[in-house]
């Protein structure tokens, strides 16, 4: 093993996605209908932002700009039920 180890994520649990879920309160601002996605798992944010020996491995922010056409859509058929 290399000494860059450290820098690779932890093995998967399911904790992270277990723990990270869409707030059911949608509001409009303007012509936007806007959500969160919050997650309640201890590791989110150091995955996020990343920490002094581990590298950002951003999740979250990814969703508005990887996801964002998936989860309007998302959004929007959940606002029809």
């Amino acid at each position: 093993m290399d000494g860059q180890q450290w820098l690779l994520p932890a093995k998967d649990t399911g904790a992270l996605s277990a723990n990270t879920n869409a707030d059911e309160q949608i509001r409009r601002e303007g012509d936007d209908l806007v959500g969160r996605i919050v997650s309640n798992s201890a590791q989110a944010e150091a995955l996020e932002k990343g920490t002094e020996r581990m590298a950002a491995r951003p999740f979250l922010t990814l969703l508005a700009t990887d996801y964002a056409d998936e989860l309007r859509d998302a959004f929007i058929a959940g606002a029809k039920e």
